[in-house]
């Protein structure tokens, strides 16, 4: 931990001094919100780091406290229905001669209530897993890195490098406890050509997610507590942990992603359009290595982004569109161990598909920002977010179990801003709702013989988290934001500096439910906040 927050420390210094090289009009810049720069630059959100080189600012910078407070058992499986949570963070970008840079930190602590079903910080990552259905209380710590910079090497060539580094540490306080090390790690290399009409560019991606995961059991040997191995559609191995394999010592997930990203953007007076189209092979598995793997992970993941910015006298209106396709796959090893003179010899048989899943996801959103695009009097948003999911599940012979998920959500948010003497006041709304529907599942028998024995093995499943699970993505659902900002600006107006405080509460209310604990779900945050 020390290491780390060290590097942290070290890192918000590098991230704070370049800011204050050089000094943005201070009028303008007092007035700037984070998210606002981000969006008047089309490239913010691409993998190509190069794209910093159309960053029109001189520099940018905040570093915040925050605090949350969730309620409401309205959540995912693996969520907390009771948590809090505080942080620190820092985000800034900064132009030194021809040179743009980026950087962020972030700190997050999380004490969760009532947390079980899974031992991983991000299950939805793989498609398997290991947990136990005890509820207690969980504490996390994450650290976040991100860094790019990009720099002109020929003409109008431009090269970008960029990294996005979270670490974090969970801990479960019950038996079955559970002891979680993690780290994801993004790494880019881009390259650009641009002129006053044309951009084009491509990116190389490589990702890894890595998380090792201890089980251990404080209690009397007597006294043995349950826990599982499951695979898609809640398929598994729920028997007792003591003296199993599965319950003993520590476990390591391992995936990694490989892809290409292509760019290209066009000008065309006050009408900039952007377009991203990304392609990652997945391969991962559960084990100390990939020859000695229990399972293997395999997939294919396509993306495509589209934006577009049009500017009017009266203000900048924006377009974006968002898909991405998943497939993956997952498998059970079949290794033959012969142990000859003391030293054991693997063999690989082959393996057997257990669980495959497909998802589709399509986000469309316009706003509009009235007024200045870096620091609008007004915006309104409106969007639409679809998402199809088909899972298929062969875990007992002779049956295929499938599930279908589709959904629909709508939205619609509004912020004011009001400009006083010395400082100014935000106040958003938002507003939103969606319905899902499919089927929850279905088996179909594949065979031929129909006097074919039905094995046992993975036979078991949790229908109970099926079925919540299925609830939550399918019930019709009503979503509300209601927000309020106020920024100080420091001295005066010109010097640039500002504080700020940050209050927003979300609510989601469901409609129908007899499968998850609870029908609502708040969040509270609080933030303070310094802009340079």
């Amino acid at each position: 931990m020390n290491k780390i927050a060290y590097m942290l420390l070290s890192g918000l210094c590098l991230l704070i001094a370049p800011a204050m090289m050089a000094q943005e009009d201070g009028e303008a810049k007092a007035q700037y919100r984070m998210e606002d720069l981000k969006r008047t630059l089309l490239w913010s959100e691409s993998y190509n780091a190069a794209g910093l080189r159309f960053v029109d600012f001189q520099n940018y910078s905040f570093a915040e406290a925050c605090l949350g407070k969730n309620d409401g058992g309205f959540v995912r499986y693996y969520q907390s229905d009771n948590s809090l949570d505080y942080g620190l963070r820092t985000e800034s970008y900064t132009r030194v001669r021809r040179v743009t840079m980026y950087g962020s930190l972030e700190y997050n602590n999380l004490l969760g209530r009532n947390m079980t079903n899974t031992g991983f910080v991000r299950p939805d990552r793989y498609a398997a897993g290991l947990g136990d259905s005890i509820p207690a209380e969980k504490r996390r710590e994450t650290y976040t890195l991100r860094g790019a910079v990009a720099a002109p090497i020929y003409k109008n060539l431009s090269v970008g490098l960029s990294i996005d580094y979270n670490a974090g540490n969970e801990a479960k306080m019950k038996d079955l406890r559970t002891a979680n090390t993690s780290f994801d790690l993004l790494a880019t290399g881009s390259l650009l050509y641009s002129n006053r009409l044309l951009s084009v560019g491509g990116s190389y991606l490589y990702r890894k997610f890595h998380e090792r995961l201890t089980f251990a059991q404080v209690s009397p040997d007597y006294n043995v507590v349950g826990g599982y191995y499951y695979t898609g559609l809640w398929f598994g191995i729920f028997d007792k942990w003591q003296n199993t394999p599965l319950g003993n010592g520590t476990h390591f997930f391992n995936d990694v992603l490989k892809g290409l990203s292509l760019q290209a953007g066009l000008t065309l007076g006050q009408l900039k359009l952007m377009g991203e189209a990304t392609y990652n092979t997945r391969d991962g598995y559960w084990g100390r290595d990939r020859d000695n793997a229990l399972t293997i992970n395999t997939g294919d993941i396509y993306e495509y982004s589209g934006r577009a910015a049009c500017s009017t006298p009266h203000g900048t209106h924006y377009l974006n569109i968002r898909t991405r396709f998943e497939a993956e796959d997952n498998a059970i090893q079949n290794i033959f161990q012969e142990k000859i003179g003391g030293v054991t010899y693997p063999t690989f048989l082959g393996s057997n598909s257990m669980f495959r899943r497909n998802t589709f996801n399509i986000g469309v959103e316009y706003l509009v920002a009235f007024g200045k695009a870096e620091h609008p009097s007004m915006t309104f948003r409106a969007g639409y977010v679809n998402m199809v999911r088909n899972s298929s599940a062969a875990v007992v012979n002779p049956y295929v179990y499938t599930q279908s998920i589709r959904r629909n959500d709508l939205y619609v948010e509004a912020m004011k801003s009001f400009d006083l003497r010395r400082s100014m006041i935000d106040v958003s709304l938002r507003l939103g709702g969606g319905k899902g529907y499919g089927d929850v599942l279905t088996r179909t028998r594949i065979d031929i013989n129909p006097n074919m024995e039905v094995t046992a093995g993975f036979g078991q499943q949790r229908v109970d988290l099926l079925h919540r699970e299925y609830e939550y993505y399918t019930a019709a659902s009503v979503d509300s934001m209601i927000g309020a900002r106020y920024t100080y600006f420091l001295r005066a107006k010109k010097q640039g500096q500002s504080l700020y405080g940050d209050i927003r509460y979300d609510a989601r209310v469901a409609l129908g439910i007899s499968r998850v604990p609870d029908d609502f779900a708040g969040a509270l945050r609080l933030a303070v906040g310094y802009g340079f």
